[in-house]
């Protein structure tokens, strides 16, 4: 799919592009208390993220990054989808 789009890109627009593999495994959203969501500690590759919608999303590329990050923010709910 992503070479389609590529392809579609170069040859409508003439827009060049490159695709990017990330590492990141898994995605959870968090939520809770603003400074508990800034506190989160983020260990190894982990990232605090916005999603495009403005939601905190916490990306993670290994389940030993995830399972610490839910073990020490005990205010933080984290969830597979968008908590609205």
């Amino acid at each position: 799919q992503f070479d389609l789009l590529r392809s579609r890109l170069e040859t409508e627009y003439g827009a060049p592009s490159t695709l990017q593999r990330l590492a990141f495994r898994f995605a959870r959203w968090v939520s809770g208390p603003p400074a508990a969501i800034q506190a989160i500690r983020q260990p190894g590759q982990s990232r605090l993220m916005e999603d495009a919608q403005g939601n905190s999303v916490m990306l993670f590329t290994a389940t030993w990054e995830l399972d610490m990050s839910v073990k020490e923010a005990e205010d933080v709910e984290f969830s597979e989808i968008p908590v609205r």
